[in-house]
């Protein structure tokens, strides 16, 4: 994919000043995508698109988990049908381009795409690159296992299309267990090849904030501080989102 070059420091503190910072993030599914999208909304007035919101609202849904009991296990019969629509209203919801309009939308913006925008077409995931900064939260290779334990305690809807098929040697679980660690190797290469900057995901706020009082607050300034910290150029004098400390 085409990248754009990078906002230096001071253009991505321009942008916050009159409130036309656009970030979108992109990972795979735990995360902690919306968690900080949220934070960004509540603690720094951010407006917040979620893609998973919307897909659930379109199916009838009131949340993410609603959808993964309704799409399954790849197991399931019907699933191939299911994740045809998912993705299916996933682009739909995905690719709109009012949500770029600086007067539908006179605010810092965050989007919050699902994990399976890696499986979108090629021309939608260079759209978003196009109109944002792009932030991957990547994972190491000791997450995975805990990844895969919170797949089957809290059903998410997962796009495998490719990546599972039925082992006559193993059962159903063994199976999505093996076929796993491949397809977020394959969704890493998707998310690193349409992000401009790469975070690991414990590193974008500071968790031993999490229990004071003003925790949003310093969660949020960590955030744009860690995000910034990847961007070329030095560093602004004055960095306004500190001022809410």
């Amino acid at each position: 994919m085409k990248r754009l070059e990078l906002l230096t420091k001071e253009e991505f503190v321009a942008h916050y000043i009159v409130h036309t910072l656009r970030l979108v993030f992109v990972g795979m599914s735990n995360t902690g995508k919306s968690r900080r999208a949220k934070t960004l909304r509540d603690a720094l007035g951010f407006s917040m698109y979620s893609v998973d919101g919307l897909i659930a609202r379109a199916l009838g849904f009131t949340d993410v988990h609603e959808v993964g009991t309704w799409m399954k296990g790849p197991a399931s019969y019907g699933y191939r049908t299911r994740e045809r629509r998912y993705l299916e209203l996933e682009a739909e919801h995905t690719f709109l381009e009012s949500v770029w309009d600086d007067e539908i939308n006179p605010m810092n913006f965050v989007f919050d795409t699902t994990g399976s925008v890696a499986h979108l077409p090629e021309w939608i995931r260079q759209w978003l690159s196009d109109n944002a900064l792009v932030v991957y939260l990547t994972v190491e290779e000791s997450d995975i296992n805990d990844m895969i334990k919170r797949f089957f305690n809290v059903p998410k809807p997962v796009v495998w299309e490719k990546f599972w098929k039925k082992h006559s040697n193993r059962s159903n679980r063994k199976t999505t267990r093996h076929a796993y660690p491949r397809l977020l190797a394959y969704r890493a290469q998707r998310y690193a090849d349409m992000a401009n900057i790469s975070i690991p995901a414990k590193k974008l706020y500071d968790k031993s904030q999490k229990d004071s009082l003003d925790a949003p607050n310093k969660n949020a300034i960590a955030i744009l501080d860690t995000i910034m910290s990847r961007l070329p150029g030095p560093e602004p004098v004055d960095v306004p989102w500190r001022q809410t400390a």
